[in-house]
């Protein structure tokens, strides 16, 4: 269920910080235009949250993989 709510929440928390507060301030230190158009505010918070789902994807993959197989003759113990 900890997935389930990190797959909804851990890309919302990413793009919200970063459009309003990670991007204004990386943009403010940086002599560029990139980050000055509004879009490309936008696009780059979109892709830390794709990112952030990819994160969460990895550690639940990780994490079954972990588990123990208990399932079928594969998890009994032979004597």
């Amino acid at each position: 269920m900890r997935y389930t709510f990190a797959m909804v929440f851990a890309p919302w928390v990413t793009y919200k910080a970063c459009y309003g507060y990670v991007i204004p301030v990386v943009a403010s230190h940086m002599s560029g235009v990139v980050f000055q158009d509004e879009s490309n505010v936008a696009v780059a918070s979109g892709v830390a949250a794709v990112v952030a789902v990819n994160v969460v994807l990895a550690a639940y993959v990780i994490s079954a993989l972990r588990e123990e197989n208990t399932f079928g003759r594969f998890g009994e113990k032979r004597d």
